[in-house]
């Protein structure tokens, strides 16, 4: 229940290619060896998920293409509460509510922030498709009305990204949700000093986004090695990837990337700035640290095995 372990919903954010898919399928495997819970993977991106398709063929994760979707802003809303495709191939077969089918998912991911944000705004530049300019405007989408306080399409769509985001917390019965998302920069509302972090639609909302979440991770490509070649005299860059747990500064605008862990308070030095970037990894750190936090709250030597 979130009113008493709080934030369900974690973040993972950064550039194309730098393996958020291949995280999921980690988390996945995690969640199936540890409990044998399967995973679901809700996806509107482009490029699908085949880093862990050989999951998908194994039924170890559900994976379902939103994008394909009609009425898709009510489709991802529903999504986001746990909602699932009776037939993922067929959308004329509806979708079914949350059951007690989840108490066999472990893990929820949503693939991602970035694309959600897109195809509400893609429905919203259809022609027959207008907000008014009253404060109150009403947009109907399928069953589905929605209301909001903003005058613009930007406004509406950060709107609705912040209400998927809230929903997705309270998806019964999982354990953990992830969003993924790439990074953008923005800029700081009402100051407009420069931002990164994960990217929305509206620059104004790139700063505002990892606030809905409990666990923020950036994963980043760093340059380590340059090697010259002796010909042509171009160098050949080596690169890794790291998955940062802290804040962090780009080396060359000096523009912090925000991160962070909710770890236990009485262990901020166990969480190292950057590791490998294997997500199921940081999970057992995070609950090794808790299960650590929970002996010494109980009065027993804190040994971690």
């Amino acid at each position: 229940m979130v009113g008493l372990r709080g934030y369900k919903a974690d973040l993972v954010y950064g550039g194309s290619g730098l393996y958020k898919t291949s995280n999921i399928g980690r988390c996945a495997e995690r969640w199936h060896t540890k409990w044998q819970k399967r995973t679901r993977l809700v996806t509107a991106d482009p490029g699908g998920w085949e880093p862990i398709q050989s999951l998908v063929d194994a039924g170890i994760v559900e994976a379902w293409p939103i994008a394909l979707w009609p009425n898709r802003i009510e489709s991802l809303d529903l999504a986001c509460q746990g909602y699932w495709p009776k037939d993922v191939r067929d959308p004329s077969k509806g979708l079914d509510p949350p059951s007690n089918v989840l108490k066999e998912v472990g893990f929820y991911a949503f693939e991602g922030l970035t694309s959600f944000g897109s195809h509400v705004m893609t429905t919203l530049k259809q022609p027959n498709v207008t907000l008014s300019q009253d404060p109150s405007y009403v947009l109907s989408d399928g069953k589905t009305k929605y209301a909001g306080g903003s005058m613009a399409a930007y406004g509406f769509v950060q709107d609705r990204i912040h209400d998927f985001v809230t929903k997705s917390h309270m998806i019964p019965l999982v354990d953990r949700v992830l969003w993924t998302a790439l990074e953008g920069k923005g800029e700081e509302e009402g100051t407009r000093i420069p931002v990164f972090g994960p990217a929305i639609e509206g620059r104004k909302s790139i700063g505002k986004a990892g606030q809905w979440f409990g666990n923020m991770i950036h994963f980043e490509a760093v340059a380590e090695e340059f090697t010259p070649d002796k010909e042509t005299k171009q160098l050949s860059i080596r690169t890794r990837v790291w998955a940062y747990l802290k804040p962090h500064a780009d080396p060359t605008s000096k523009i912090v990337f925000p991160a962070w862990v909710r770890a236990p308070y009485q262990f901020p030095i166990d969480v190292p700035e950057r590791v490998e970037p294997n997500l199921a990894a940081i999970y057992d750190l995070l609950d090794a640290l808790k299960a650590k936090a929970n002996r010494l709250a109980g009065g027993e030597e804190a040994k971690v095995s």
